[in-house]
């Protein structure tokens, strides 16, 4: 059995004693495994978690989907607690990302480095294009990128040996989980292209994607684009979608109308079970 276990969310949860915040963090049951799936902004995925009863110190394994800082802002809060012993990311994760408008860069990345994980004992390790994180779940990046609509949008930068550049997110990863006969899969923000992301699941592990989850940042596509995302989806016999964080109302909507899929969108203190 896989459970999925939302910590942080953008949206107003059911539950009012938890927090919401521009971020996403899920923490995923494997087996007897727990694998924690991105850590939001803040440290509110740790009150969410002691709140929920959900025991951080169980997730080894911390996956961060790319570098921006509302996916990895509460590691720090979430290696405190003693129980991570390894963090999986992207190539380049470290790379300093920034939000270009103008003359004016914000800086959008981690708020540690590597020096960080050396003091905490932690041990960092690269996906390229698969990792296995146990049996049944693996992380997943460098996505074939055919669908030239699943466009990254300017603002999105790099400095890289002193220069500034567009941010590809050759950092971002996601994850696939075993459901039956297919797959499920997890993803972020889903920058390099939700579409893309899922067919290169699809080809790497010669499985059927039966579901997807997360932050899919369709909030910025036009409505052709998200029409075009839906309709590919249904084609491949994709039935459960839970678009949050980054997917915005439009594409969430237009999901939740469809007859053809089984949707919602997971808020903190939601869980399904695969």
């Amino acid at each position: 059995m896989t459970m999925i276990t939302c910590l942080i969310d953008d949206a107003t949860p059911s539950h009012r004693a938890l927090t919401n915040e521009h971020g996403l963090s899920l923490c995923i049951r494997v087996g007897d495994k727990s694998i924690l799936f991105d850590c939001g902004s803040s440290d509110a995925l740790v009150r969410n978690a002691a709140t929920l009863g959900v025991d951080l110190t169980m997730a080894e394994t911390v996956v961060l989907s790319h570098g921006h800082y509302d996916h990895t802002g509460g590691f720090r809060a979430v290696a405190s607690l003693g129980g991570v012993s390894r963090l999986v990311t992207g190539p380049g994760f470290f790379t300093p990302k920034y939000s270009r408008k103008g003359m004016r860069l914000t800086r959008m990345g981690a708020n540690f480095g590597p020096d960080f994980l050396a003091d905490a004992g932690i041990t960092h390790e690269v996906c390229g294009d698969i990792l296995e994180l146990c049996p049944g779940c693996w992380a997943l990046g460098n996505p074939e990128r055919s669908h030239s609509a699943e466009t990254i949008p300017d603002r999105y930068v790099l400095r890289l040996d002193g220069e500034i550049q567009p941010d590809r997110f050759a950092d971002e990863i996601s994850l696939a989980v075993r459901c039956g006969d297919g797959v499920a899969v997890i993803v972020g923000c889903s920058h390099p292209g939700i579409l893309n992301i899922v067919e290169t699941v699809e080809r790497r592990l010669a499985l059927p994607v039966h579901g997807v989850w997360g932050g899919t940042h369709l909030v910025e596509a036009t409505s052709d684009r998200i029409d075009f995302t839906v309709e590919t989806l249904r084609k491949k016999g994709i039935r459960h979608l839970g678009f949050s964080h980054c997917s915005g109302e439009m594409a969430r909507e237009r999901i939740q109308a469809h007859p053809a899929f089984e949707a919602c969108a997971l808020c903190a203190g939601d869980e399904i079970v695969l």
